[in-house]
């Protein structure tokens, strides 16, 4: 009788949100963050890797950071925050080759981080740094045009705008003051409700996207969020880009994402209190993107990394792929394309959009 039970009660949680955790699915996924010519690559579970990809045809990898449990980082001047499932710890990465660790906000993404309790998650902290030390007389890293911090991808949990940090869990939007980067300071916590996945900054307003749909809030107040406006959709693993008057999200079936087709939808927010549907591209099973000059680079899992022309959203055309990988999550930064994918991650030249030219992959 008790077996039948535990039989009964297994398969209604496995039907009801799907038992795979696999590759695909976004907490698993390598992230990668750009700062000048340093790329930063997580390995969830293991690590996190600094690469100098100065030339990119012969990136070096500079140190190995281990750390359990870590799923985003962001760097300011010259320090990354990195959580561990519970905490946001600090390294000062002056020198590249020798990350030290400085802090540790003990606690900060209590309850869920990605959706497992605190409480059955192994402990962590500054579990080890391979080739960590002191650093002496080091230049801090150069940074991109109009941020204090650097780039990362669609999938990012972690953005920085004017010395402020936001973080998303599970259904909280975390604000850290970080104006003494070596030693941040919670400003506020904001309910954003609930499967909340990713945070895409644009200008004075953030966009969150969830597995329900698309948030936006006003930062005008740097440590007080407020709610704009709601799109809601379907079910779906929900990544979500801005460029100009546009929004474009990616909805992917499957796993715990749920089951209501693949596609990406382009929404006019030029009014931006009330988001409008204007076309859906219909997808195979796409994961995140960028979007520059109206030309959308998005990964399509399996099918590839596709590019849109998405000038005209009633006429999006596919001018370009690249095949035999399946892509994750994106970069675009000047003439580079920095792509994690399923087997390691590469680096293109995009001087030409639509021809993408490998300079070299790493695993």
């Amino acid at each position: 009788m008790k077996r039948s039970m535990f039989i009964c009660l297994f398969s209604l949680v496995v039907f009801s949100f799907g038992f795979k955790l696999s590759i695909g699915d976004t907490d698993s996924i390598s992230k990668i963050y750009l700062i000048g010519s340093t790329l930063i690559r997580t390995t969830p579970g293991s690590d996190i890797r600094l690469y100098d990809i100065e030339n990119p045809s012969s990136p070096r990898q500079l140190s190995t950071i281990i750390i359990a449990n870590n799923h985003d980082v962001a760097v300011e001047s010259h320090y990354m925050y990195a959580d561990d499932g519970q905490n946001l710890n600090v390294y000062d990465i002056a020198d590249k080759s020798r990350p030290v660790p400085v802090d540790t906000v003990i606690g900060t993404f209590d309850h869920y981080l990605v959706g497992m309790p605190v409480d059955n998650m192994p402990e962590s902290g500054f579990s080890g740094c391979n080739s960590c030390g002191r650093q002496e007389d080091a230049v801090a890293p150069t940074t991109l045009s109009g941020q204090t911090g650097g780039q990362g991808g669609s999938l990012a949990r972690f953005t920085i705008i004017d010395h402020y940090l936001y973080c998303v869990n599970t259904y909280n939007l975390t604000i850290y003051d970080i104006s003494d980067p070596a030693k941040p300071v919670q400003s506020s916590v904001t309910n954003i409700g609930w499967d909340i996945e990713t945070i895409f900054a644009d200008g004075d307003r953030l966009f969150i996207g969830g597995q329900r749909g698309m948030y936006v809030f006003s930062i005008t107040d740097r440590t007080h969020p407020t709610q704009i406006s709601q799109f809601q959709h379907a079910r779906s693993c929900d990544p979500v880009v801005v460029e100009g008057n546009r929004a474009y999200v990616t909805l992917r079936s499957g796993s715990a994402c749920g089951s209501n087709g693949d596609q990406m939808d382009i929404l006019d927010i030029t009014d931006i209190e009330n988001p409008v549907l204007v076309r859906t591209v219909s997808l195979s099973g796409p994961y995140g993107l960028a979007v520059r000059d109206s030309i959308a680079i998005v990964c399509d899992g399996a099918a590839g990394l596709k590019i849109l022309d998405v000038h005209n959203p009633g006429n999006v055309r596919q001018i370009g792929t690249i095949g035999g990988i399946t892509p994750y999550d994106v970069i675009l930064s000047g003439n580079l394309l920095v792509v994690t994918a399923e087997s390691g991650f590469f680096l293109y030249d995009v001087s030409k959009l639509d021809k993408p030219v490998l300079y070299t992959k790493l695993m």
